[in-house]
């Protein structure tokens, strides 16, 4: 996907969720969460991120450490 500016990735998680990001053409992953955001019952957060203009992929990785569970992710273009 391509991006340009500050995105803004709001959560709601139960039980616990990361954001990568990779430009594309690197092998390198970096976490646009500071850490598994979440716990049991649902939590909501929201994170910034600025990204130079390029393609880039995002990855979303979300655990659930008992049922029920759910992963919701909204990105808000600059």
């Amino acid at each position: 996907m391509y991006l340009s500016g500050t995105y803004t990735f709001n959560t709601f998680v139960d039980d616990q969720t990361l954001i990568f990001e990779k430009p594309s053409g690197s092998s390198t992953w970096t976490s646009i969460t500071p850490n598994p955001g979440g716990a049991p019952g649902g939590t909501t957060a929201s994170y910034t991120y600025a990204f130079s203009s390029g393609l880039y992929n995002i990855a979303i990785d979300w655990a659930n450490e008992c049922a029920p569970g759910l992963s919701a992710v909204q990105i808000v273009p600059p």
